[in-house]
């Protein structure tokens, strides 16, 4: 009997270790779930910057021939 008392407590301890292991794991996961959420925002607006500066880019091209063919007639 004190041999299935001693496995029950190991079996005991080591459901607990297992439980506190995958809380451990959830955790992180949530962690790096928030963070790529967050760097997917990041790159949103990174791109809607970037186009908006192609935009401008563009623009100031434009403006710049439209200057130079002016320039010379």
């Amino acid at each position: 009997i004190a041999t299935l008392e001693e496995k029950i407590n190991q079996m005991s301890n080591q459901l607990t270790e297992q439980a506190n292991v995958c809380k451990e794991i959830e955790g992180k996961y949530h962690t790096s779930e928030a963070h790529a959420i967050e760097l997917e925002r990041k790159l949103k607006n990174l791109d809607s910057e970037y186009c908006a500066t192609e935009v401008l880019r563009n623009n100031l091209k434009s403006d710049h021939l439209k200057v130079s063919l002016y320039s010379f007639t």
